[in-house]
């Protein structure tokens, strides 16, 4: 399973920064907030980038940093969240970037790689791409990682009511490209 092989590629990218540990964050306490954040982080990461490479590298970067640091963030679930996803919207912007270079080269990008859980439902992760960043973050946020619009909201730096919007919206845009498939 791709978890496994993220959890295994993640504990080496922490052991091989470990010459900074004497002078940061222990490694035991470092190797606890991995256990308990990975999972989550790499199914946040890959629901943002659509890539399971994208979303390892965000997620061992993230970790590295942590690794570097001096302490513990505070509130390590929020601070980790948003990192990865500031790391995330750094690689999609890079791809955009790449892809566009590659367009101009008259060469097929290539596409970015799904999570399982969409790859199963073609028609779903077709309909995901054709929303708007801010709708699908906010979507896969309340749907997969189980978020309150106030989290999601803290999370983005966006008023709750605004995450309810866009999670309105997003539902509004699936339901119109189902029913429009469903008519062709």
């Amino acid at each position: 399973m791709e978890d496994a092989v993220v959890l295994e590629r993640g504990s080496e990218a922490l052991r091989a920064s470990g010459g900074q540990m004497s002078r940061s964050v222990s490694e035991a306490a470092l190797e606890k907030l991995y256990d308990e954040y990975c999972r989550r982080l790499y199914r946040y990461a890959v629901s943002l980038t659509g890539s399971a490479d994208d979303a390892e590298d965000a997620v061992q970067e993230v970790f590295v940093r942590v690794a570097r640091a001096r302490k513990l963030p505070r509130d390590p679930c929020a601070y980790l969240m948003r990192a990865v996803r500031n790391q995330c919207l750094t690689a999609i912007r890079a791809r955009t970037r790449r892809d566009a270079a590659v367009s101009r080269l008259h060469m097929e990008p290539t596409p970015a790689t799904a999570s399982d859980q969409i790859r199963e439902l073609p028609g779903l992760a077709e309909a995901l791409k054709g929303l708007p960043t801010e709708q699908r973050e906010v979507l896969l946020l309340k749907v997969v990682e189980q978020m309150t619009f106030e989290e999601i909201g803290r999370l983005t730096s966006i008023p709750p009511a605004t995450a309810a919007s866009r999670y309105r919206y997003a539902l509004a845009k699936l339901q119109r490209t189902v029913e429009a498939s469903n008519d062709g």
